[in-house]
């Protein structure tokens, strides 16, 4: 079983927004629905305040951008990834294809000499 740990957290639920409350996560782990994992939970705020209201939606979308900006940054590095391992490929294709024709140019010189 992961270490628990006990973290305050905000919620991003439209009608809590901002609302913060203590809950026990699992570090390392997943915090699934088996038995292994803690229920614990506690609301800290009655009402969220009008700064915690204001901000939470500004802090949720530039969290929300920064997720998707992520996302396409992956996507961009695994797309050159299989490039590379494309370009990688072709080139050894390429290489083995010049090895033969050198070989068969060779052989074929060579036969051309003792024959002649």
């Amino acid at each position: 079983m992961s270490p628990l740990l006990a973290a305050i957290c905000a919620t991003w639920i439209d009608v809590w927004k901002g609302t913060s409350y203590l809950s026990v996560i699992s570090i390392g782990g997943s915090m699934d629905d088996s038995d292994q994992a803690c229920k614990f939970f506690k609301w800290l705020d009655k009402n969220t305040c009008p700064r915690g209201r204001a901000t939470t939606p500004l802090v949720h979308e530039r969290f929300t951008r920064y997720k998707a900006e992520a996302v396409a940054a992956r996507n961009k590095r695994d797309e050159a990834h299989a490039r590379e391992a494309k370009a990688r490929e072709l080139l050894r294709i390429a290489k083995r294809k010049a090895e033969k024709l050198s070989l068969h140019s060779r052989l074929l010189k060579t036969r051309s000499t003792s024959i002649g």
